[in-house]
């Protein structure tokens, strides 16, 4: 049987190796596992701040022989040593190199459903007198969003229709709805506080869930109030 200098035995080996100590499969690898653990354990604390830096420097990229080499002289360890040292780290949770590479991905991640649903809101707000697309702003939406027009005409109609819902609300209780609204954090209401809403607004709790549904979409202008963005597509 071949010997593995990197402690990772192959399928074969671990075959041939179970049969001859009397154990299993899933016996032999774990036995290998804590093996590569106590090789790691055994690292000097200089030289495993070098390693640390250098995967934090290298994240996704395990070393080339030229790198292996210079990282073999600034250490002083064998090239099994740090084989299995940079294995076992790149397992081991990193928050800020999780967080680096998370940043690396998020590049050219497009945006969320709640991003595009934000952006319609505030053009649906800006536009409220006539909130109707016309053909070219329909068609420049959907390739500014990653959205079909299909769904760019769903959302305006479903916008449309809780539009009307909210309609019949009178200013005193839509007076009364905003107070609480901005009182209570910008949270929906309990099922407690739904019924005192209702007594005082005169309104059935249908209206004040299509009223707090409309709300909780809408820019509130104390921290919102930029369309530039949107604006700039049309």
């Amino acid at each position: 049987m071949s010997t593995n200098p990197t402690l990772y035995p192959t399928e074969e080996e671990k075959a041939q190796l179970a049969l001859a100590t009397g154990r299993t499969c899933k016996q032999v690898e774990k036995w290998f596992f804590n093996a590569r653990h106590k090789k790691m354990k055994f690292v000097p604390p200089s030289a495993a701040d070098a390693l640390e830096k250098w995967i934090n420097e290298h994240p996704l990229d395990p070393p080339t022989k030229e790198e292996k080499a210079e990282l073999i002289s600034i250490t002083d360890l064998d090239e099994v040593a740090i084989d299995t040292s940079l294995s076992m780290r790149r397992m081991r949770p990193n928050p800020n190199r999780n967080a680096r590479q998370k940043q690396k991905r998020m590049k050219n991640v497009p945006p969320t459903a709640a991003d595009d649903h934000c952006l319609l809101t505030n053009w649906y707000n800006e536009h409220r007198s006539n909130p109707y697309p016309t053909k070219e702003e329909k068609a420049q939406l959907p390739s500014a969003m990653g959205k079909t027009l299909k769904q760019i005409r769903a959302w305006f109609r479903k916008a449309s229709e809780d539009q009307k819902k909210t309609k019949c609300v009178p200013p005193s209780a839509a007076d009364a709805l905003e107070k609480w609204h901005i009182e209570h954090s910008l949270n929906p209401p309990t099922k407690e506080e739904k019924v005192e809403l209702i007594s005082i607004t005169d309104l059935d709790e249908m209206t004040i869930d299509n009223w707090f549904s409309m709300r909780r979409w809408r820019p509130d202008s104390r921290k919102l109030n930029n369309t530039d963005h949107l604006k700039s597509w049309f």
